[in-house]
C-alpha cells in the first residue's frame, strides 16, 4: 500500500497581518505530493499577500517536483505582484535550487524572522 501523501507532506499557513503570509513546508516533496503541493501553494495566493515566505525549514526532502512547484510560484507571485521569499531551506535544498541554475530566481532568508524583517540573506 503506497504512503498517504498527505502524512509525506505536511502545509500549514498561517496569516501576519497587514505584512505577510507564512507557508510552513513539512515532510517530503515527490511526484506524490505533487498536486497537495501545487494547490496548497496555489491557495496561498487566492488573496495575493504583499510578502509570501514559504518556510522550508521543515522539507526534509525535495525533489525537482518540490522545485518546479516553487519556480512555478514564483512566476505566479510575480504576475500578482506578491514578493516570494524563501526561509530556512536546508543544504541539500539549497543544492537542488543551485543544481538548475536557478538561485536568482529566488531570494532565500536563513530564518522566518529575518524573512519577515528582509535581513539576514542566505
Amino acid at each position: 500500500m503506497d504512503p498517504d501523501p498527505d502524512a509525506i507532506l505536511r502545509v500549514t499557513t498561517v496569516d501576519v497581518p497587514g505584512q505577510a503570509r507564512v507557508v510552513r513546508l513539512a515532510g517530503e516533496t515527490g511526484l506524490a505530493q505533487r498536486d497537495r503541493l501545487g494547490q496548497a501553494l496555489a491557495a496561498a495566493l487566492r488573496e495575493p499577500p504583499p510578502l509570501l515566505v514559504v518556510d522550508l525549514s521543515g522539507l526534509a526532502f525535495c525533489d525537482s517536483t518540490g522545485l518546479s512547484a516553487l519556480i512555478r510560484l514564483r512566476l505566479a507571485t510575480e504576475d500578482v505582484g506578491t514578493t516570494l521569499v524563501l526561509a530556512a531551506p536546508s543544504r541539500p535544498v539549497i543544492r537542488l535550487i543551485r543544481s538548475v541554475c536557478a538561485e536568482e530566481m529566488f531570494v532565500v532568508h536563513g530564518s522566518i524572522a529575518a524573512a519577515l524583517a528582509g535581513t539576514g540573506r542566505a
